[in-house]
């Protein structure tokens, strides 16, 4: 049996908690952006989601890029940018399908839920993508120039 003091378990215990720390960052990152582009969008009289989506993006971005260098000591590299940003856009693909479906489900009286069609899946998947790769790229860029003003 392992000892607690198990040096590859503190190792582990280490980086899950710089994981935990960097995604709960970015999701503060979301919920900010979210409540900013949602009033952003209600100063401008628009019902789209598309300010509430990109402030989220680029909070998630700063967010991510800070904690990231901070706990890893150097700018992350444009890998660790893309892992990073893969990992946390799957984990909102996780949560957030399922509350699409539940929402269509409760509308009263509203149409039955089906199931989403082929170009709706595509241009998810696509928007998925899309905002995985600027929001790795934002972190490079940040990460980089956060850094370099704290030398």
């Amino acid at each position: 049996m392992a000892e607690v003091n198990d040096s590859r378990f503190d190792d582990w215990m280490a980086r899950a908690s710089a994981r935990l720390v960097l995604y709960a960052a970015m999701l503060g990152g979301t919920l900010g952006g979210q409540a900013l582009g949602i009033a952003g969008s209600m100063a401008f009289g628009s019902r789209t989601p598309a300010l509430p989506l990109a402030c989220s993006l680029v909070l998630e971005a700063l967010a991510g890029a800070l904690a990231g260098t901070a706990r890893a000591g150097h700018p992350l590299e444009g890998r660790e940018c893309l892992r990073i940003s893969a990992i946390y856009s799957l984990a909102l693909a996780l949560v957030t399908v399922p509350l699409l479906f539940w929402t269509a489900a409760s509308r009263a009286g509203g149409p039955a839920v089906t199931a989403p069609s082929t170009a709706f899946v595509f241009w998810g998947a696509a928007w998925l993508v899309l905002g995985t790769l600027l929001r790795a790229a934002l972190m490079r860029l940040v990460s980089a120039r956060f850094l370099a003003r704290a030398t």
